[in-house]
């Protein structure tokens, strides 16, 4: 869809987000969440639920979807921030090469996902 909130619409959305485990478990994202200003946004709520300061709520996402977001490797500096309680993580579409894959690989061999059971990297190049 054409659906899309500036940065700053974007914050104000994500920091309205009701909090407590099993309210929000499912977060989609399209090209526009994951570009610019908007990107920097997400990175600041994921950093925010990491850290758990900032008055940021406090949610259990088990799913997040950023599917056909055409991220690269941006989304090197997405992966530490990923959230422990995620079980699904939709990538496909992305561009991934190599460097996005190491750090991939290395929030998954330190644990950082002890619950993921489904992670789709299709139609990524994934080499370098």
């Amino acid at each position: 869809s054409g659906f899309s909130l500036s940065a700053r619409k974007l914050k104000l959305l994500l920091s309205s987000l009701p909090s407590g485990p099993g309210v929000v478990e499912t977060l989609r994202c399209g090209p526009h969440v994951c570009k610019d200003a908007c990107l920097s946004v997400l990175l600041d709520f994921l950093r925010l639920q990491a850290s758990g300061g900032g008055g940021a709520p406090s949610l259990c996402l088990k799913t997040l979807n950023l599917a056909s977001c055409d991220l690269g490797e941006a989304v090197v500096t997405l992966f530490p921030l990923l959230p422990r309680s995620l079980e699904q993580i939709d990538l496909s579409g992305n561009r991934l090469r190599s460097e996005a894959m190491e750090a991939l690989g290395s929030v998954l061999s330190f644990g950082w996902l002890p619950n993921l059971v489904s992670l789709n990297l299709s139609d990524n190049p994934l080499g370098p």
